[in-house]
């Protein structure tokens, strides 16, 4: 696609796919992942730092950077899955999701409580 898309498009194409596939050389950060993972979507990523390190990938989701045989052995893999795997890995996307929101809020609320006790 070489066009910008709407906020609702994005949304649409995010929802609509089985998988997201990140298959990053480089990077620091990714709002993408962020949106995927918030609306349930297994991923696909490169084993780059900033994919472990944001706490968002389930287990089994990586390939090696830069190795194209090891992202068409994922791709074969996850476009293989039954519909009951898939919505497993949904699931557990979602779980991972709630538990990080879970612990952002907490940390959100013993913030909020240090600013009101000052």
């Amino acid at each position: 696609m070489d066009r910008y898309i709407g906020e609702a498009e994005y949304v649409r194409l995010i929802a609509e796919a089985d998988f997201v596939v990140f298959p990053y050389i480089a990077g620091t950060n990714s709002g993408v992942l962020s949106n995927v993972v918030s609306l349930g979507k297994p991923v696909i990523v490169s084993d780059i730092a900033m994919f472990p390190e944001s706490g968002l990938i389930a287990a089994g989701s990586y390939f090696p950077s830069q190795n194209e045989g090891a992202l068409a052995c994922k791709l074969v893999e996850y476009g293989s899955l039954s519909p009951a795997e898939r919505k497993a890995k949904s699931d557990a996307v979602l779980q991972i999701r709630d538990e990080r929101f879970a612990e952002f809020a907490t940390t959100l609320d013993n913030l909020l409580t240090r600013i009101e006790a000052e």
